[in-house]
């Protein structure tokens, strides 16, 4: 039986492999677009930080429908190190 089972699950991973795509270098080289993600105390909003050539931003995305829900830049050379949530509403 368990020879059985093993065969069974060789060949669903032979057939799940056989069908993926070779990823890119450059989609594990290239800079990340958002810093120090945060999910909300609830798990329905995520908070992180966007980097951009002289600016920083802080965005709010609703992890649903992955729409930003807000986002606000502090200004040209500041850098922001990292946000967290102070409770559901509040980062």
């Amino acid at each position: 039986m368990n020879k059985i089972k093993l065969i069974i699950f060789t060949l669903i991973l032979t057939t799940l492999t056989g069908n993926s795509k070779v990823l890119p270098l450059e989609d594990f080289t290239k800079p990340a677009e958002f810093l120090s993600i945060k999910i909300s105390p609830d798990g329905t909003k995520m908070v992180g930080v966007i980097k951009e050539e002289d600016r920083d931003k802080v965005a709010v995305i609703d992890i649903k429908t992955m729409e930003p829900l807000s986002a606000k830049e502090f200004g040209e050379n500041r850098i922001i190190r990292g946000v967290t949530w102070a409770n559901n509403d509040v980062i």
